[in-house]
């Protein structure tokens, strides 16, 4: 299903200047997707190899393990280890924008003309090298010998120069909104029916609740940016191509200090045995 939404008017102290009399911005933002794709991965990691990376890293959330540290191995034990499901949400988005700029062109004419007529227009010479105008300040033009007694006679033409843009960019969030590398995302074996696997998991899934607007806003920030030099703008278009749930195996490890019951949790990645703290 597509569907449709549009950017919120700009303020007016953010919004390009337009001319008197020009029509007013365009703007559009569209989320054009195809049906969310659910994808979940399979668990790589066994229960004895949860339990050995959980022995090896138990000491972390306690501070422990360092020379004159109090915790000691012994007085840690691993409680339980539950599996879990953490999301990452991947979208691509699409910005394009169709907009005229103003700009300035100086042209070498005769030195003996006292003034040129284009469509209607008088323009009268002006003495000086020829320049173009740009954002960083006028530019010479190199130019040959003109005919005529005088090659730094010039004329100044404005006009509007159209320019369309187009960007892209493709964006992961974890389950806490935190922007995250895209090889966050593995390149491992998929579960063949992935809402059965997530259904049957229930309460052991992460949910990941507005995520998917969170990544639209973050990609929005990335891609959807007027260009200061736009003096009117044709069209705007900000659109959301596609938005994958992603979930990754994740065991919940609960580790307990025997002597004063203080408890701590690991993460530890069921497919890379990565051991993140909670």
């Amino acid at each position: 299903m597509v569907a449709e939404e549009r950017l919120p008017t700009m303020p007016p102290e953010e919004a390009p200047a337009t001319p008197p009399g020009e029509a007013q911005p365009k703007e559009e933002v569209e989320r054009k997707e195809k049906k969310k794709p659910l994808v979940v991965f399979k668990v790589m990691l066994d229960q004895d190899g949860v339990q050995r990376s959980a022995e090896r890293n138990k000491l972390r959330p306690f501070g422990g393990g360092g020379f004159f540290s109090r915790v000691r191995s012994e007085d840690i034990e691993v409680a339980s280890a539950a599996l879990y499901y953490t999301p990452y949400v991947k979208q691509i988005a699409g910005y394009k924008i169709d907009y005229y700029r103003k700009n300035y062109y100086t042209v070498p004419i005769d030195g003996s003309v006292s003034e040129v007529i284009i469509l209607g227009n008088t323009i009268k010479p002006e003495a000086g090298r020829p320049t173009r105008e740009t954002p960083r300040g006028p530019i010479p033009i190199p130019f040959g010998p003109a005919p005529g007694p005088s090659p730094e006679s010039t004329i100044k033409l404005e006009a509007d120069e159209r320019i369309i843009r187009e960007l892209s960019a493709t964006i992961v969030v974890d389950r806490f909104g935190k922007e995250v590398a895209l090889s966050t995302i593995p390149t491992t074996s998929q579960e063949e029916n992935p809402e059965e696997v997530i259904a049957k998991a229930g309460d052991k899934v992460f949910q990941p609740v507005g995520l998917e607007g969170y990544a639209t806003n973050l990609l929005k920030l990335k891609v959807a940016q007027r260009p200061a030099e736009a003096v009117r703008i044709n069209s705007e278009t900000f659109a959301v191509t596609e938005t994958t749930v992603n979930y990754v195996p994740v065991y919940n490890v609960l580790l307990r200090n025997k002597k004063t019951g203080d408890t701590k949790t690991l993460l530890i990645n069921a497919i890379t045995s990565e051991v993140g703290e909670v």
